[in-house]
């Protein structure tokens, strides 16, 4: 997997197959030109990567069913992922 992108999601069996190194480096480079300082950047990285991560593995399931809600709301599905992730 070379790039993720928030709008579209990973596919689960790529996703899972990098380390969470990986992981958090591909949602960095989607965010870098949001001029975030380093630590903000990796930490909204990292929560990017939880949300993904518990979609792939659909635990709990209550994580898939949020973001099908909040896309029924009308919200991207970027915008849902920062939604379920404020909850973390």
């Amino acid at each position: 997997m070379k790039r993720y992108d928030p709008d579209n999601g990973p596919d689960a069996a790529k996703w899972l197959a990098l380390s969470e190194a990986e992981r958090i480096e591909l949602a960095t480079d989607v965010h870098r030109a949001d001029r975030l300082d380093a630590d903000a950047l990796v930490l909204h990285s990292a929560l990017h990567v939880a949300v993904e991560t518990q979609l792939a593995i659909r635990e709990p399931i209550s994580v898939s069913h949020a973001l099908a809600r909040l896309r029924a709301q009308g919200l991207s599905r970027h915008d849902a992922v920062h939604a379920i992730a404020s909850v973390l």
